[in-house]
């Protein structure tokens, strides 16, 4: 700990993990809500419309949010004030495109489609979120390459979660009526709050004197370009995480979706500690890489990957442990999910170990290779979700999801070290 940049990823990542923490709490107590006063049906339904949100911002933001964290961790935001500006006008008119496509088309998609024409009127709500939250994620990455973690948990995970429950709760007890509208109606105006939050800190930071002489800007298209890869990989990570739930919304029912959904949550915080060390790991790797010092950068991931085996396994175990109680929050009809989450668990423990893979790729300039290994995972991926959930139904799903996790997090394992010499994960007994 007397080294200042180690101490640093404690510091910082703790603050974001702490947040995290009370984020997950909060997507915890909206799903809880919802699946209690609304019915789990309701959640189902919604859980779809976030699967649209999450896909479709993706790509109105064309990885603009990456690069743009990525050049600011180098050179500062005061450097990069035009950059900036021209990507939030271009995800904005590419976000509202998508919105009004699907808005249009929300009767064709909820009725020819998916077959659940109570969908329709969520996928409408959810179309103009599309632009909302990719500018929010957008001025998050800003905070990122910043190093202002506080602020980057607030508006990439906590903040979204925080407002919706509140004005949820509001809603439900305010009005003392159950509208299985106000879930995602409560959604849309927690993200237009947010966004009004992250714009206020951006100005505000926009104000204060630069640290460092900005340098000349890169020319917009030449950072498009370099943004096109990263919007490649990006968008297939999406895809991975969220594909699982379309396909059981097409082949399953709404319950299924709701059973799955929350299984994953909660196998996902066996993540988080790898979450929160990234969120200062990774500005720290671009900045290492851009002065060639590979030997601070192994220092750096050789230190977090070590605290995260430790934190991630005694997750583990207590999640597996207290499974059936976990899922028994939420309902006694949860309890049918603990094979999902369970195989889920396994697929998290895996991730978590092998370290911020995707993340060192791109930030070492080798984000095409990463976009080529994402899309054959996409592949394994989409072909054993199509052919499992027919056979298993959520539990072919969750099997899809870490056959797919487990080859990408290998594959890109093995080539960071064989090419970068880096060894991105920690094991005790490997060397």
């Amino acid at each position: 700990m007397e080294d200042k940049s180690l101490k640093e990823i404690i510091t910082k990542s703790g603050g974001y993990f702490f947040l995290r923490i009370l984020g997950f709490f909060f997507s915890y107590l909206f799903a809880y809500i919802i699946t209690h006063k609304l019915g789990k049906d309701v959640y189902g339904l919604v859980t779809l419309a976030f699967s649209f949100l999450m896909i479709l911002s993706v790509i109105s933001r064309f990885g603009l949010d990456i690069n743009l964290m990525r050049i600011i961790s180098q050179k500062g935001l005061h450097a990069n004030k035009k950059t900036y500006i021209k990507s939030i006008i271009t995800s904005t008119i590419i976000g509202l495109c998508l919105a009004v496509i699907v808005y249009c088309s929300a009767n064709v998609i909820s009725n020819k489609i998916f077959k659940k024409p109570e969908f329709e009127s969520y996928l409408e709500w959810v179309a103009f979120t599309i632009p909302i939250w990719s500018i929010i994620l957008i001025n998050s990455s800003i905070f990122r390459g910043l190093k202002l973690n506080f602020l980057y948990a607030f508006f990439n995970s906590f903040g979204r979660f925080f407002f919706s429950a509140l004005i949820l709760i509001l809603f439900l007890f305010g009005f003392k009526s159950d509208n299985p509208h106000y879930a995602i109606i409560a959604h849309f105006l927690g993200l237009v709050l947010l966004l009004i939050g992250s714009f206020v800190f951006i100005v505000k930071y926009f104000k204060t004197k630069p640290s460092v002489k900005p340098t000349k800007e890169s020319t917009f298209y030449s950072f498009l370009r370099t943004s096109t890869p990263m919007f490649m990989s990006t968008s297939i990570i999406i895809l991975l995480a969220w594909l699982d739930k379309m396909f059981l919304g097409y082949f399953t029912n709404e319950d299924d979706i709701a059973i799955y959904d929350i299984s994953i949550r909660i196998a996902a915080l066996i993540g988080f500690t790898l979450e929160a060390l990234n969120s200062i790991l990774i500005p720290k790797i671009s900045e290492a890489f851009g002065k060639n010092d590979f030997e601070r950068m192994q220092k750096e991931i050789t230190f977090s990957a070590k605290l995260n085996f430790y934190i991630s396994s005694v997750l583990f175990i207590v999640i597996l442990c207290f499974s059936k109680f976990i899922l028994n929050i939420f309902s006694n009809e949860f309890i049918i999910g603990q094979t999902v989450l369970v195989i889920c668990c396994f697929g998290q423990l895996i991730n978590s170990f092998s370290g911020p893979v995707g993340n060192i790729l791109q930030m070492t300039g080798h984000h095409k290779l990463f976009t080529k290994i994402m899309a054959v995972a996409l592949f394994i991926n989409i072909c054993l979700n199509i052919i499992l959930i027919k056979l298993y139904g959520m539990e072919g799903a969750a099997i899809a999801m870490v056959v797919s996790l487990v080859f990408w997090n290998f594959t890109s394992s093995f080539y960071i070290y064989k090419k970068l010499r880096i060894k991105s994960f920690y094991l005790p007994f490997i060397k």
